[in-house]
């Protein structure tokens, strides 16, 4: 004989993001199963109580780690386009120093030429 269920589940559809984190990790049906009853039956009852409490920071926790990736995808850019910005302003500053370089050479030479001679 089996027993009913002690939690209604909602269809796969439309299940929380922060459940959707949660479930992203697990390999087989019945870890996703496990995982979704635990994640409800935490879910319900009575606001002050334990399960109700860590459901809460479980949901919070899962916001802030999909935030973090959206995050850390968007520093990084910005990190690349400051390095590829730092590159090109060294090539520049690089590339005008030889130039006055060369340029002040050409000029002094006939002066170094008549102090040599």
């Amino acid at each position: 004989m089996s027993q009913p269920n002690l939690i209604e589940l909602p269809a796969k559809e439309h299940e929380q993001p922060e459940l959707e984190v949660m479930l992203s990790g697990c390999a087989t049906e019945p870890e996703r199963k496990a995982v979704r009853e635990a994640f409800h039956t935490f879910a319900q009852g009575d606001p002050g109580a334990f399960g109700v409490q860590f459901s809460v920071l479980l949901i919070a926790h899962a916001h802030a780690l999909k935030a973090a990736s959206e995050r850390i995808r968007e520093e990084r850019k910005l990190v690349e386009a400051a390095a590829e910005s730092m590159l090109s302003i060294s090539e520049r500053r690089i590339m005008i120093g030889l130039a006055i370089a060369f340029l002040l050479g050409i000029a002094s030479y006939p002066l170094l030429t008549a102090i040599w001679h």
